[in-house]
């Protein structure tokens, strides 16, 4: 009787551990409900083996088993093509707003009005060509002509050399996140090599995937 008892309370002690377990998976994912890239946990209960004695079979309470992240790996990969995708539209917008910004005529920027400037007083010259006023409107004319254009080209020049230290940083990026995920790469094998479940660090290379794919 006494170890029909002993069985039964540990049949329970351990059923109690076993669902205490499920109870701090179902919290911390709870707790990670806002977390970015946080992958919801699940864990499995499986019964144990029964014992036999004499003829009947006698359960011996239940496991906790594997926990696992839950994933659709096809979906994560259309979201780093997407997020690829965005950014390389930003990245080609961004410079040419400013490029934009340069020649917005409607603005009274550009050189659609040093331009009309010049033509015109050319224009004026051709039907009084002696009129030394005239000469002296074409000149100031194409020098205001000449003016916008080296502006314009200087604007231009250091819109280059920003884009083109954009690149080197992003480079620099890029050289730092592939290591973090070699590292987490490492971490993660060494977690499934002994049967447990790499999902932290699998999380965090998905967010550092995501990152180098917008940067990419």
């Amino acid at each position: 009787i006494m170890g029909g008892l002993y069985g039964t309370l540990g049949i329970a002690l351990h059923a109690l551990a076993a669902n205490q377990g499920a109870v701090a998976i179902t919290a911390n994912n709870i707790a990670n409900v806002n977390t970015p890239d946080y992958s919801r946990e699940q864990v499995t209960l499986s019964e144990n083996s029964p014992v036999q004695v004499g003829n009947l079979l006698f359960g011996t309470g239940v496991t906790l088993g594997q926990t696992t992240s839950i994933r659709d790996n096809l979906l994560e990969r259309r979201l780093d093509q997407e997020n690829q995708s965005a950014n390389q539209l930003n990245a080609f917008l961004g410079p040419m707003n400013q490029v934009q910004a340069l020649f917005n005529e409607a603005a009274g920027t550009g050189l659609q009005s040093p331009l009309s400037a010049f033509f015109n007083s050319l224009t004026q010259l051709s039907a009084n060509p002696s009129d030394a006023s005239l000469r002296q409107g074409v000149i100031t004319a194409g020098q205001n002509l000449a003016s916008a254009f080296r502006q314009d080209s200087a604007s231009l020049q250091l819109l280059q050399s920003n884009t083109d230290f954009a690149v080197q940083q992003s480079v620099s990026q890029i050289n730092t996140l592939t290591g973090q995920i070699a590292s987490l790469n490492v971490q993660i094998s060494v977690q499934e090599s002994v049967g447990q479940d790499p999902g932290a660090f699998l999380d965090q290379r998905t967010q550092l995937v995501r990152q180098l794919s917008g940067l990419v």
